[in-house]
């Protein structure tokens, strides 16, 4: 039985407009802790210049929202609750979750305090969440994620189904990742092994780019298969690598300062290591400039205490008490990319 209401499906970012910008995390995000005063704002600046086109254009539309009598709704209370069900909802890789909230507008209220919060952002997913309403109090919506090729990949991975995909980008990125992970990695490691090993390929594979899509260079696509990226995209291509090893992750975002004091939107690892989560920060792993294959690991596996020094993240995202020894000194790496 379906419970019908008259509805109206919108971009979630529409409803964002005054934050957007901190919502954009995969756009502005900081190369390093020694990346220029000029390069961060000439770069910020031109995504502030284009963020119209940013945007979507479309605007509400009237149309028919149902709700299945067996469909589980999740109230939704505060932006806590807001903020795990997401989580919930994208580690999970699910197409669409359905809320309970006491109106449209306390929803806005929430989504625009975690996007202040930096608590938000799109990895894995396509640009835009789309969301159905009814206009009732309590009001009943629909988000709709749509996930990229790491994140298909990924979902597959979390239901045990079988890697064949419909989407060519999915499955050229997991033939190209499978071919990684098969030279840089041996069954008989342990997991810090092959974190390690993973973080130091990223690392060793990967320039930072300034000038690009933004969208693009955000992705584990881009940094895995064209060596080039911003933070999201080490991030993704990280978790990506070893969720494949399978190594829980999750994604951070937030700020972080520079040597020069310039705070920027950024994004980095949250690594589960022997049962206890750890920092990993691939990104700022990565010398500037690039000295090809040589990769440090001074923001690998590190705690709240030593990320909070240049690091800034909503208190939401998963606590990391512990340091864990560093496994070694700063790597060198010879790998092919396949």
């Amino acid at each position: 039985m379906k419970q019908k209401f008259k509805g109206r499906a919108v971009c979630v970012r529409l409803l964002i407009l005054t934050v957007v910008f901190s919502f954009l995390i995969v756009s502005v995000s900081c190369r390093s802790s020694d990346i220029s005063r000029g390069a961060c704002q000439t770069f910020a600046a031109a995504i502030e210049d284009n963020i119209a086109q940013l945007l979507p254009t479309a605007i509400p539309q009237e149309g028919e929202f149902y709700v299945s009598s067996d469909t589980k709704v999740q109230e939704i209370g505060s932006k806590q609750d807001l903020f795990f069900v997401l989580q919930e909802s994208l580690y999970g890789f699910v197409p669409d979750v359905y809320i309970k909230v006491e109106n449209y507008d306390l929803f806005s209220q929430f989504w625009s305090e975690l996007a202040k919060d930096g608590a938000l952002h799109s990895t894995f997913e396509t640009r835009e969440v789309q969301i159905e309403y009814d206009d009732k109090s309590p009001c009943t919506m629909r988000l709709i994620f749509t996930y990229n090729a790491a994140g298909q990949i990924l979902k597959k991975l979390s239901d045990k189904e079988d890697m064949v995909f419909t989407d060519a980008s999915a499955e050229k990125l997991y033939n190209f990742c499978i071919g990684i992970l098969n030279q840089i990695t041996t069954p008989d490691m342990s997991e810090l092994q092959k974190e390690t090993t993973i973080q130091d390929y990223i690392v060793t594979h990967t320039k930072y780019s300034v000038s690009g899509n933004p969208d693009t260079l955000a992705s584990a696509e881009s940094v895995l298969i064209d060596g080039v990226g911003q933070c999201q995209g080490y991030s993704e291509a990280m978790s990506l690598l070893l969720g494949l090893s399978g190594i829980t992750s999750r994604i951070v975002s937030g700020t972080a300062y520079g040597s020069d004091g310039i705070a920027v939107a950024h994004a980095w690892n949250q690594v589960l290591i022997n049962s206890v989560w750890y920092h990993v920060d691939v990104t700022w792993d990565d010398p500037i400039p690039d000295t090809g294959d040589y990769a440090t690991h001074v923001y690998m596996n590190r705690s709240d205490e030593f990320m909070k020094s240049d690091h800034i993240w909503s208190d939401l995202f998963q606590a990391c008490p512990i340091d864990l020894p560093d496994p070694g000194i700063d790597s060198a790496v010879d790998i092919t990319a396949p």
